[in-house]
């Protein structure tokens, strides 16, 4: 199982490095998609990039329209690109946790016989 965040961010800056750190202790591996900030969002990203080499991939949109669908799909695509077997679309401005840590990477988790 390789686990993929995927999360959108724009003008996060007073975040970003908070939940994107908590994204690492689950994931493998985060994508984020940087959408036209005008704020330090893609510094914080550039730095959390260089602290944790090869696990997360900045993909950087300057248009001013915002394409939700486009955008997740160009995380999606790239989470693919690097392996992602699982998927977990990941918001900027929010934190998992601590009490979930343990069951994210449970195998009945993801398994798709699993009733709910």
């Amino acid at each position: 199982m390789k686990i993929i965040g995927l999360m959108l961010a724009r003008n996060e800056q007073w975040v970003i490095g908070s939940s994107a750190k908590a994204a690492l202790r689950w994931v493998d591996k985060l994508v984020v998609l940087d959408h036209a900030s005008a704020d330090g969002t893609r510094t914080k990203l550039i730095e959390l990039a260089q602290c944790n080499p090869g696990r997360v991939h900045i993909l950087s949109r300057d248009d001013s329209q915002w394409l939700e669908m486009d955008h997740r799909q160009a995380t999606l695509v790239e989470g693919r690109r690097h392996g992602g077997t699982h998927f977990a679309i990941i918001d900027a401005d929010e934190i998992l946790t601590a009490n979930q840590l343990d069951s994210i990477r449970a195998s009945n988790v993801y398994d798709a016989t699993y009733p709910m």
